[in-house]
């Protein structure tokens, strides 16, 4: 996971189609402002509030990580390993399971997402 054993995580998702600076500067910023010691990109396999996206799970996981190169930030892939929508409170589900309860977990969003937050799958 990380070299500094207990300190918060943070994880930002999102389609990024396509991976922008805007998003690289708004996760370094997260990540400085939030006092994460960790935060990770991770893109979305079939966002269920979006569109087609223009590019395939595997080219925008590709960008992620080129975008992602040389800043500090990691990028996770486990939503693009799972089949079918990917729903937020599974993959932090994933996250909590491997992290502990007492470990601090932070998801970051967009406001384009944010702003459909009450549409969100719930439970599961």
């Amino acid at each position: 996971m990380c070299a500094t054993e207990g300190g918060p995580i943070g994880v930002f998702g999102g389609t990024f189609d396509p991976v922008h600076k805007g998003h690289i500067e708004l996760a370094l910023q997260l990540k400085q402002q939030l006092g994460l010691v960790q935060l990770y990109l991770q893109p979305a396999n079939i966002p269920p509030h979006k569109a087609d996206s223009s590019a395939s799970s595997a080219e925008r996981a590709a960008m992620v990580a080129l975008a992602a190169a040389d800043t500090g930030l990691e990028v996770d892939l486990r939503e693009l390993q799972r089949d079918g929508p990917s729903y937020t409170v599974d993959t932090l589900g994933q996250w909590r399971a491997q992290l502990g309860p007492e470990r601090p977990l932070c998801f970051c969003v967009g406001m384009d997402a944010l702003v459909q937050l009450d549409s969100w799958q719930r439970d599961r």
